[in-house]
């Protein structure tokens, strides 16, 4: 693609004082400097936000619910069969009453897709084709593209409050996200995410459980002690209490250093020092330390957050049965759409073929602008005195031919020499003037 300068679109000079309407077309070029520089400069800004993580905020919404299945107090079907026949005596045999634990989880801005669950029970996947949310469950009348339940889950762990003598299952179902890596090698259970978790078991009794969940952040993130939400210009008694905001380990050292900063606390003699006051002293435990040992110091006061910890009684007196409550968690994830659509803006690459194309045109326009100029000087030039034009074309005609002939033209002082006439390339010259002559006549 052929590239045009700014020169190859300006007027020439001659043209601009021969049509005054030129200042016009003088003030576009002025203007469109200005808008590449300032296009320059947001590209500039969209390639520095492109370098730092860009992050999606939303709320994951929390259902909890179960359904029971064949329980005595239910059997319904079983009453419509006299209880002496033998059809009914061999199912009361084969039924056994059980019940299902389901954890939902769906971004409320998310499309309603098909809801995918990983049972506890056989460690696959199913998916229910409408989706099994509860009523009421918002969607989006644009869909969009946006994570499933398990993206943002690292570990599941259902505890239930029941005799273990009496049930041959475990009272523990646990479930912990895969690595990619470990995912990517194909490993069982390396399924696609999901949108809830199921734990079945047998029994017609109410149960307790308690439930668990820990969430996966990336960056990982931690909660800090007093000591380093005190650094960082948090009051642990007030009401931001620090222990319950996450922070991540990089956002920990940009915080003590804007510390060290303000606090003059570097060395002068030795810039890679800090003289730690009293606050600083008790966070990383010596007078003076060097700041890249930082990071090392302030891993101690960085703590795994808390698990949410949910509570509901499984009840198996009706075929199902819905917590009272939803519970709604701030969650993050990269915004791939977004980053996709800055890199599209920072190339610049949708118009430019466009533009490139226009820049062309207006070069060629220039051009036959300027040839038309000419013209018309050369002839207004022969309008106003013909004789003296004429004159000054023909010597202007002949000392462009002499410029051009200057490498095979004699100079009369060499051709008076008669040394001239004795080099060794006259001969042949001779010749071939002779030979020439004779063809002509």
């Amino acid at each position: 693609m052929q590239q045009h300068s700014a020169a190859d679109r300006a007027l020439p000079r001659k043209i601009e004082k021969l049509v005054p309407d030129s200042a016009f077309y003088a003030r576009l070029l002025d203007s469109e400097r200005r808008i590449d520089a300032l296009l320059m400069r947001k590209r500039l800004e969209i390639q520095a936000t492109l370098a730092k993580p860009l992050r999606a905020h939303g709320t994951l919404r929390l259902y909890i619910s179960n359904y029971a299945a064949d329980q005595p107090s239910s059997s319904a079907s079983a009453a419509a069969v006299p209880p002496s026949s033998p059809t009914s005596q061999q199912q009361q045999q084969t039924r056994v009453p059980n019940w299902t634990l389901r954890i939902e989880g769906r971004l409320l801005d998310s499309s309603l897709h098909p809801t995918t669950y990983v049972s506890s029970t056989s460690g696959h996947t199913r998916t229910s084709a409408g989706g099994a949310l509860p009523s009421g469950t918002p969607t989006s009348a644009h869909p969009t593209p946006a994570h499933r339940f398990s993206h943002f889950v690292k570990q599941i762990a259902v505890e239930l409050d029941r005799d273990p003598a009496q049930y041959r299952d475990s009272n523990i179902a646990e479930y912990t996200r895969l690595s990619a890596t470990t995912a990517a090698a194909g490993t069982a259970g390396a399924a696609a995410d999901f949108d809830g978790f199921e734990v079945k078991r047998a029994g017609d009794k109410d149960v307790k459980a308690k439930i668990t969940l820990r969430f996966d952040c990336a960056p990982e993130k931690f909660k800090m002690s007093p000591e380093l939400a005190r650094i960082l210009g948090f009051d642990p008694t007030g009401s931001k209490f620090a222990p319950s905001q996450l922070v991540s380990k990089a956002d920990v050292v940009v915080g003590v250093w804007d510390y060290i900063k303000a606090n003059n606390l570097l060395d002068q003699s030795d810039k890679r020092l800090v003289n730690c006051d009293a606050a600083l002293k008790q966070l990383l435990g010596n007078d003076v330390v060097d700041f890249p040992n930082v990071p090392d110091l302030v891993t101690r006061h960085l703590y795994p957050p808390d698990p949410i910890v949910l509570h509901y009684t499984i009840r198996v007196d009706q075929e199902y049965t819905t917590a009272h409550y939803v519970y709604d968690v701030e969650v993050e994830w990269d915004d791939l759409p977004a980053k996709a659509q800055l890199h599209a803006l920072a190339s610049g690459s949708e118009h430019a073929r466009e533009i490139s194309d226009l820049d062309a045109q207006i070069s060629a326009a220039i051009v036959a602008l300027n040839n038309h100029r000419l013209k018309r000087d050369f002839m207004l030039s022969f309008a106003r005195d013909p004789v003296v034009f004429l004159t000054k074309y023909l010597d202007s005609q002949a000392r462009d031919m002499s410029t051009l002939m200057a490498g095979n033209m004699v100079s009369r002082s060499d051709a008076r020499s008669a040394e001239f006439f004795q080099q060794e390339w006259m001969k042949d010259a001779v010749g071939k003037y002779l030979l020439a002559r004779g063809g002509r006549a």
